[in-house]
């Protein structure tokens, strides 16, 4: 396998990180892989990129899980993230998330490490519905099916299949950034499910300000919590089931007609 390793430390520098990288790539070279110490990963064509500093080398952990989202990324954690950037560096916490793996090299290290969004004790699971809208996109999904056991895309489905996946689920989850009055917020109301929607006009014109189920665009972590309060707060989820089931007759069908025949009389 062609493997690349980033460190930021420069060449023929005695930075530990440099050290480390070196003695990596020849443990990776006898046992018979192709392995070459970089400073940022520019588009080669690696089967596998290990990454040192979870923060300085994020740009290049974001790249190459852009480019090759079904290659393995292992992101090796060095004292600086641990004990420095973690806290305050969104980058430094991105990188952990890209990763396949993380490296550690001493035990204590797993205690300086953030919370997981979700516990391996959580029975939380997601199923992706809908088409993807370019090939990247459906290229990340078969990659985070490979790494994430709580997740399944299923593609574009017809409408009955639709209904059906969702009558059968606990929650909703409408992560858009942009919408002007999404359907699926109707058809989950009236199916009886609540819903976890990005705070977007489109969507709280539909459930009101007070709704309990928003998080912000993008804050997957946010959304992670929600996902497990829900999971186990039942007064939160009964919360949210009562708020959704007072707004099903604004989404009976006779009503929309009943609005069409009075819109097209003030006209006619």
């Amino acid at each position: 396998m062609k493997i690349g390793i980033v460190t930021p430390a420069p060449p023929r520098s005695r930075y530990g990180n440099r050290l480390t990288a070196v003695r990596w790539a020849g443990i990776l070279r006898r046992l018979g892989h192709r392995a070459s110490i970089i400073q940022a990963y520019e588009g080669e064509a690696y089967g596998l990129l290990v990454a040192l500093h979870a923060r300085r080398s994020y740009p290049s952990i974001r790249r190459f899980h852009l480019d090759h989202p079904e290659c393995p990324l292992l992101v090796a954690l060095t004292g600086t993230d641990l004990y420095k950037d973690l806290p305050g560096s969104r980058r430094a916490r991105q990188s952990l998330e890209l990763a396949t793996r993380l490296i550690v090299l001493q035990p204590k290290a797993s205690e300086a490490l953030p919370p997981h969004l979700l516990p391996l004790s959580s029975g939380v699971r997601v199923l992706h519905l809908g088409a993807a809208m370019d090939e990247a996109m459906a290229r990340r999904a078969r990659a985070e099916m490979r790494v994430n056991p709580r997740y399944l895309w299923l593609g574009e489905q017809p409408h009955w299949r639709v209904q059906q996946i969702l009558r059968s689920s606990k929650l909703c989850v409408l992560s858009s950034k942009l919408e002007g009055g999404a359907n699926v917020v109707s058809e989950a109301i009236v199916a009886g499910v609540p819903l976890l929607v990005s705070r977007i006009p489109g969507s709280m014109g539909l459930l009101g300000e007070s709704y309990s189920g928003y998080f912000r665009v993008g804050d997957t972590k946010g959304l992670a919590q929600l996902l497990r309060r829900t999971e186990t707060d039942p007064s939160l989820l009964s919360k949210l089931r009562s708020h959704c089931r007072k707004l099903v007759p604004l989404f009976d069908p006779g009503g929309e007609k009943t609005a069409w025949d009075r819109l097209l009389q003030e006209l006619i």
